[in-house]
């Protein structure tokens, strides 16, 4: 038996637009404009749970519910049982793996974090906020400079080869304040001339 639809509609100053749900898709669709265009959080909410309900296996619905639960409600519980479940359906997600490592960090869960954005970099190397996120966690919460160096690098680089300039900037700038901060620490020099030499050369190739 098909369940009874229900019409979202969507003003704006030019049309109405009218969106039919009946399926768990429809529902999903319908809460992504709820949630993430009209900022309808329980209503998003409620079309996420219905597309749930219809599809178990629906794992883009309970990835977006968590971010839902995470941003919006602070139900960081809940956020994770969902980003856990979609994870179990889909271990291919890097989207959910940043957004899981993001929860993480907010629960201070910082080896947990470290460990869902080198998934996310495994699979998306191309991810130039896991690098950077996962760069100013190292710098933040688990006093790896060098480290948080090597991430910011990259993600420099990869800022510039998407031409996003502004982040970019930031990016060099937050190397700057990393290699200040070694310099006042009382780490090994000749390592640090060793690992710096290394990371300038790796810069040097990706400029040219």
């Amino acid at each position: 038996m098909l369940e009874e639809a229900t019409i979202l509609d969507l003003e704006s100053s030019n049309s109405t637009v009218q969106i039919t749900a009946s399926t768990a898709e429809d529902y999903y669709r319908n809460a992504n404009v709820k949630y993430y265009e009209l900022q309808d959080i329980q209503g998003g909410l409620s079309d996420y749970d219905r597309a749930i309900e219809l599809d178990p296996n629906h794992a883009l619905a309970y990835s977006n519910r968590g971010n839902l639960k995470k941003d919006n409600l602070q139900d960081y519980q809940g956020s994770l049982a969902d980003y856990d479940r979609a994870l179990s359906l889909n271990p291919h997600d890097a989207v959910t793996y940043y957004n899981r490592a993001l929860l993480k960090n907010i629960k201070q869960d910082y080896q947990g974090s470290l460990a869902d954005y080198d998934r996310a970099i495994e699979l998306n190397l191309d991810d130039a906020d896991s690098y950077n996120n996962r760069a100013m966690l190292k710098y933040l919460e688990l006093e790896d400079l060098v480290g948080a160096i090597e991430d910011m690098q990259i993600a420099r680089f990869l800022y510039q080869q998407q031409g996003n300039d502004a982040r970019s900037m930031t990016a060099i700038e937050l190397i700057s304040r990393f290699r200040s901060k070694i310099d006042r620490s009382g780490l090994q020099v000749g390592f640090l001339k060793a690992r710096w030499r290394s990371l300038s050369e790796r810069e040097s190739t990706e400029e040219g």
